[in-house]
């Protein structure tokens, strides 16, 4: 449920792989991206490239000659010609059916002064990155609704051999938060709720609610402390969950009480709306919320109004793991290097009370099927107006935060999560509509894999 330091996703919708030779005029020369269209990208020749490629000739030919050949059938003279014929729409013709968006021919990639397939670059690219380290997990890449390349590597289970699928459901963490963000803004789409209204108004117990807005701790401004994450400026206390004890006795309702009136009688960081500071107390307060103003308990609500209308079928909450045989196991044992020094012995009971009983921060158990699902929705709008999601999407006060969700100028959106040994990361690109999700089990080789996704996410590879 930590938000990781990451790096700028660098991405471009006209950045093509490598120069293409053109012998057509010196006008073409400034026209390199003249396949930049779906054909470059989805792995497929899209009706869609035609006009483009026609649009773009028209640039550089007088109207009686802009008949086309594209020499793609014959790569190995590394060139595009202008002649008199269009092979594209002679490709086209062979459908009956005019209005058949795919073409159905191979796209490719140029690289080396040599054209590959597109579909086996990506593959090849994806492959090679996740290589260089340890990575045991799933990554997928779709764009238009099509897989462009996708790896599983490792065991979803070791004692039942069981191998890990694109099936295979994983924790996400902080991946979460969008989800919660979401329901709020449904709520305030039916006139329910207003990000304006003051958190006192829905938990009037918390003194200082009167002067927080949803909007503010939607994107991360409201000051509060995080129940969660270490924090160095509150020195001698920078670990919250080690001043406030939960039973194992209490109700889980108990435990919840200890923890806000905890979070309650804490300062605020800084003046509401001030300053930008990362709290998962936002994201549980704001679940609250959700309840309170649907009448539904949280996990409730996602399932019937995200879940159900996106068709999210295998997805499910962190409380009801261990029920499901198809989650991956996780690696937060004594065998991984990476928890050397911890005693497994003596987990305190507030940590695996916290980490079994979030809601709203870090919840949500999906596969990679089913967060493309919830990614293109962000896209399309499928269950929020575009006012909704253009302000999930805003980047609120130059803090490259909009409402759960990281916001990478106005190319990306995206968030990283962790949650036990579970690492990963969600983005899309709407103006690409591309979709990247990488999830591991195994935090050893997560912590190079958040700054590693990042660079896998921003290269033209994925995106020429």
């Amino acid at each position: 449920m930590k938000l990781k330091k990451t790096v700028g996703v660098l991405l471009s919708a006209s950045m093509v792989c490598g120069a293409l030779s053109l012998p057509l005029t010196a006008q073409a020369a400034k026209l390199p991206d003249l396949l930049a269209g779906d054909a470059n990208r989805d792995g497929v020749i899209d009706i869609r490239d035609v006009t483009e490629i026609q649009r773009m000739l028209a640039k550089l030919c007088e109207p009686d000659e802009m008949t086309v050949q594209v020499a793609k059938n014959d790569f190995s003279r590394d060139e595009l010609f202008i002649g008199d014929a269009t092979s594209i729409q002679q490709n086209l013709a062979e459908f009956n059916n005019p209005s058949s968006r795919e073409v159905g021919k191979p796209a490719f990639i140029w690289r080396g002064k040599k054209y590959y397939p597109a579909l086996e670059e990506y593959q090849r690219y994806l492959d090679q990155n996740l290589s260089s380290f340890d990575f045991c997990g799933v990554a997928y890449v779709t764009r238009n609704g099509r897989v462009l390349c996708q790896s599983t590597v490792g065991k979803a289970n070791t004692a039942e051999d069981k191998d890990v699928t694109i099936d295979t459901l994983f924790p996400v963490g902080s991946v979460s938060k969008q989800f919660c963000a979401a329901s709020i803004m449904m709520l305030q789409e039916q006139g329910k709720l207003s990000v304006t209204d003051k958190l006192g108004k829905y938990i009037p117990e918390y003194e200082k609610g009167k002067d927080i807005t949803l909007h503010q701790m939607l994107s991360m401004r409201s000051g509060i402390r995080d129940y969660l994450n270490p924090d160095e400026s509150y020195k001698g206390h920078e670990v919250p969950f080690n001043e406030y004890v939960l039973s194992e006795s209490n109700t889980d309702e108990e435990n919840e009480k200890l923890v806000l009136d905890w979070l309650f009688g804490e300062e605020l960081k800084f003046t509401p709306g001030k300053s930008w500071s990362y709290s998962n107390s936002n994201f549980m307060l704001l679940a609250m919320i959700v309840e309170q103003v649907s009448g539904m308990s949280y996990t409730d609500f996602v399932r019937e109004n995200i879940f159900k209308p996106l068709n999210m079928t295998d997805s499910i909450f962190y409380s009801e793991i261990g029920t499901n045989p198809n989650v991956c196991e996780d690696t937060f044992n004594a065998d991984n290097p990476y928890y050397e020094g911890v005693d497994f012995d003596n987990i305190p009971f507030t940590y695996t009370w916290l980490e079994n009983h979030t809601k709203g921060d870090g919840d949500i158990v999906t596969n990679a099927k089913d967060i493309d699902k919830w990614m293109t929705s962000l896209r399309e709008c499928t269950i929020l107006s575009e006012e909704s999601i253009a302000a999930m999407s805003t980047n609120y006060e130059g803090s490259s935060y909009g409402y759960g969700l990281c916001v990478e100028g106005d190319t990306a959106v995206y968030h990283p999560g962790d949650i036990s040994s579970f690492e990963s990361t969600d983005l899309t690109v709407p103006g690409e509509n591309i979709n990247i999700f990488i999830v591991t089990n195994n935090v050893a080789a997560a912590y190079a894999k958040n700054l590693q996704i990042q660079t896998i996410a921003g290269q033209s590879s994925f995106v020429c």
